[in-house]
């Protein structure tokens, strides 16, 4: 599998599931696809052969947030916390160099319209459909004589495109409530302390199996490990 630098090597991608409130290890695997796009539903499929249920709770990272796993958790009552790539951008890079790039806009859920870097209001003009997906569109008229209009647009206009997918706009929504910055700010403690762990103090030296089958198993006794030991 190649690795995050486009390395081929023998690199496998761990995929855990987790309790925030025990930090047990509800569900893992190892795969040789480099990406996490496709995994949300095998894992929470994983986790309800392991639980005999599903948990109606889940927090995720944005490589996870697909029209699938959005389908998945709707037909499955599930909530799932999941930044878009925008919210994920403001979370890694708060301050943007580029301040009139689209995640330096700020949607305003009362007014369902967008508020530009100098406070102009963006609303809501009509939907358009890219790459067979439906979006809403907003913006204003008030660009023409904006100062910095070559900094913002190369058009006569600047166009935000917002999700028509009435399962995103939930998504965004629960994200975007008090409940949901909470939770997903306890993700990355529930997401990686194991790794931390696993890493510190038990001194793992990672795999040392050769085959995929083999790596498998011995991450699967460090899990059963992990949990008595919880």
């Amino acid at each position: 599998m190649k690795d995050k630098k486009g390395n081929t090597g023998l690199n496998y991608n761990y995929q855990v599931a987790t309790d925030d409130k025990y930090d047990f290890i509800l569900a893992q695997k190892l795969i040789n696809d480099p990406t996490d796009h496709h995994q949300f539903i095998p894992m929470a499929d994983e986790v309800k052969m392991n639980l005999n249920r599903h948990p109606t709770f889940y927090t995720a990272d944005t490589a996870y947030l697909t029209d699938k796993t959005l389908d998945y958790c709707y037909q499955n009552n599930i909530t799932a916390i999941m930044p878009d790539r925008t919210e994920s951008i403001n979370i890694k890079h708060p301050k943007s160099e580029n301040k009139y790039k689209k995640h330096n806009f700020q949607y305003n859920w009362y007014q369902d319209a967008y508020i530009c870097p100098q406070n102009q209001i963006l609303e809501y003009q009509n939907n358009r459909r890219i790459n067979n997906k439906p979006y809403r569109v907003y913006s204003t008229t008030k660009c023409k004589k904006c100062p910095y209009k070559q900094e913002c647009c190369k058009g006569r206009k600047k166009e935000i495109f917002h999700t028509a997918n009435p399962l995103k706009i939930k998504m965004k929504e629960n994200y975007n409530s008090e409940l949901g910055k909470q939770t997903y700010q306890k993700r990355f403690h529930t997401g990686e302390t194991y790794f931390a762990i696993l890493k510190e103090s038990r001194k793992f030296p990672g795999i040392q199996r050769k085959t995929t089958k083999k790596a498998q198993t011995e991450l699967t006794l460090q899990t059963i490990a992990h949990n008595i030991k919880k």
